[in-house]
């Protein structure tokens, strides 16, 4: 598994610094450091190339109020999509997550909801970058693990990872 993460330092002058990294690891030990971060939750399975209109679409731009953005977070995909998901859950999603534009409301509206992980095969760039900077931890699996959980979601939908 591939964990992309950031670290934060502070520069002389006082502005905070952040510095992206990226290391092959496993579970449960995840963190470049040494610690163990475990993230459980019940787990919300997504399709692929879920760009960033379907995660938060345009009309929601207007404001940079977190909570109306968690509040429609992925109503591109369905319109009442957080009423089945809970802050602390994880959303799981096929490859290609957070195509499309670069707007960062995207991650925003993640996070805001409450979710802390999001899991994928392939993130776009762009997003990947948005998340990290914002607090979101996407961690990118390969192939054959995602469609393993994909599965196990399928085979128990109230399943926690």
């Amino acid at each position: 598994m591939e964990l992309c993460g950031c670290t934060k330092s502070f520069r002389k002058d006082g502005r905070e610094e952040w510095e992206s990294f990226s290391q092959r690891v496993s579970f449960p030990q995840i963190s470049p450091e040494g610690q163990s971060m475990n993230y459980k939750g019940k787990a919300h399975k997504v399709g692929e190339h879920i760009d960033t209109d379907a995660i938060i679409p345009a009309r929601f731009l207007v404001t940079s109020d977190a909570k109306k953005l968690g509040e429609n977070c992925m109503s591109g995909l369905e319109p009442d999509w957080v009423k089945r998901v809970a802050p602390g859950d994880i959303l799981v999603a096929g490859r290609n997550f957070g195509c499309g534009s670069s707007r960062e409301h995207a991650a925003w509206a993640i996070f805001d909801y409450g979710f802390k992980v999001v899991v994928s095969s392939f993130f776009a760039d762009i997003f990947r970058n948005n998340a990290l900077n914002n607090g979101l931890l996407p961690i990118r699996v390969d192939e054959a693990f995602l469609t393993a959980v994909f599965a196990a979601i399928e085979a128990d939908p109230a399943a926690k990872f």
